[in-house]
């Protein structure tokens, strides 16, 4: 079983901390979305969602997928993507 506590890191902030509690351990999920900004070429709005994962406590087995969607979750991303924003590291 696993326990859930959410709270936002401190008011009128767009971070919000969420603990997970399971049988193996305890782990904090922060997530954030940059604010924007109006520079003298327009308004710039960042598309990203940024998480952070810590361990506090214990050994838990997280599993992490990105399964993007839009207007609500009536509208689902194509199973590719044209390009990537990141390079992954070959191990």
């Amino acid at each position: 079983m696993t326990s859930i506590h959410s709270s936002p890191i401190s008011k009128n902030t767009n971070i919000l901390s969420t603990e997970f509690i399971t049988s193996d351990g305890k782990f904090r999920v922060t997530s954030t979305l940059p604010p924007g900004f109006t520079s003298m070429t327009g308004d710039y709005r960042p598309l990203m969602l940024i998480r952070k994962i810590e361990l506090l406590d214990g050994n838990p087995f997280i599993t992490v997928k990105c399964e993007p969607v839009g207007s609500y979750g009536d509208f689902r991303a194509p199973d590719r993507c044209r390009k990537q924003s990141h390079q992954v590291p070959q191990l």
